[in-house]
């Protein structure tokens, strides 16, 4: 007798196969019973003292429970091996098909098949497809946001013919190099060692504020809470190699907890923030940026040290990619009121030489 199918397995199929494949469990169910049955012998019983046998019928029913089991049995097994085959048919044309949509480059009709899929075809693909699917902020036209959360007041082509602070200490610390040797004055090899060191250094800081610009100046959209995640995510491990846009997962976010990367994986999915988790998720990327700004200060005075012992200007090795960085952060908490012990435990005050207990702080 064959074994019921596992109904779980066919969750992500159609429900007319659901319920074809619950009539198959039913009916196997009932020849399985019936099988049981005729194996179970009539016994004979007492009539006051004499012992009556089964009757010729009472023998004839476990033969027939047995034998219509076995044809119902029969029957299932029939109707199951027509199903497989059916399913595997059916859900080897969607394949076919999604593929087919896939090399042609059209990722929102597999994703339709996909969802509609009669046969469970192509549902590992559907998060995958949805992240395809979803409109992504071009990181270009993100930047010029956060440029214009920082002050900047001219059109998006004006802007691309702007440089960034990064590219513009760069140019600051070249015109340096250019004016010294146009003065036959040599860089000092310390001065390039100390430049080249400082920037690695700074190299994720500037990451990290780049991406601090980017959650402020996301608009309160789908596009806008991928972007403002992809910020937090990306100053919580500057080195991830997740690209905005893609699923994030252990291996390409590795510094990024895991209850971050699901609420960036459901926005992926089509999931919105509201606007407390928006403003939670702003506040609390304040408050690492000021962390990590602390940080960078010590190793600014450290350079700067170094600088001065070296004899250089710490003005050609030191650059500040927080400077002009507005932080919204978590409020302080408000700091509790004294209470009074003697009014919480219910003991009056006593006068004249009696004995009083002092307020104290919780």
């Amino acid at each position: 007798m064959a074994d019921t199918y596992d109904i779980n397995a066919l969750s992500n199929m159609s429900p007319d196969i659901a319920q074809q494949q619950m009539q198959l469990n039913r009916q196997q169910q009932l020849a399985n019973m019936l099988i049981q049955n005729g194996q179970q012998q009539p016994q004979g019983q007492m009539i006051g003292n004499h012992y009556v046998a089964p009757s010729f019928f009472q023998y004839l029913a476990p033969f027939a429970n047995t034998a219509v089991g076995a044809y119902k049995g029969n029957q299932a097994e029939k109707e199951a091996a027509n199903l497989a085959l059916q399913l595997r048919q059916g859900r080897s044309k969607e394949q076919q098909a999604i593929m087919e949509k896939l090399n042609n480059n059209d990722t929102k009709g597999a994703l339709e098949l996909a969802t509609n899929s009669q046969y469970g075809a192509g549902k590992e693909l559907i998060p995958a497809l949805v992240g395809n699917v979803i409109p992504k902020t071009p990181e270009s036209v993100a930047e010029y946001n956060a440029a214009k959360a920082d002050g900047f007041k001219g059109t998006y082509n004006e802007w691309k013919t702007q440089i960034t602070p990064f590219q513009k200490e760069e140019l600051r610390l070249r015109n340096i190099e250019v004016a010294n040797a146009s003065k036959n004055a040599a860089v000092s090899p310390q001065e390039n060692q100390l430049r080249t060191s400082f920037l690695n250094q700074a190299q994720p800081h500037i990451q990290i504020s780049q991406a601090y610009r980017k959650i402020v100046s996301a608009p309160e959209t789908a596009a806008g809470d991928m972007s403002r995640i992809f910020g937090y995510m990306k100053i919580l491990d500057p080195g991830s190699t997740v690209r905005e846009g893609e699923y994030a997962s252990a291996e390409n976010a590795r510094g990024v907890p895991a209850s971050v990367m699901a609420q960036y994986n459901r926005v992926l999915n089509g999931q919105r923030l509201t606007p407390q988790q928006r403003n939670e998720f702003t506040q609390s990327a304040g408050d690492l940026v000021n962390s990590q700004k602390q940080q960078f200060a010590d190793v600014a005075k450290y350079y700067g040290d170094i600088s001065g012992r070296y004899g250089v200007n710490p003005q050609n090795i030191i650059y500040d990619p927080y400077q002009g960085l507005e932080l919204k952060t978590t409020p302080p908490k408000a700091p509790k009121e004294p209470v009074n012990a003697n009014q919480q435990l219910n003991i009056p005050n006593a006068g004249g030489n009696g004995w009083n207990i002092i307020s104290v702080t919780k």
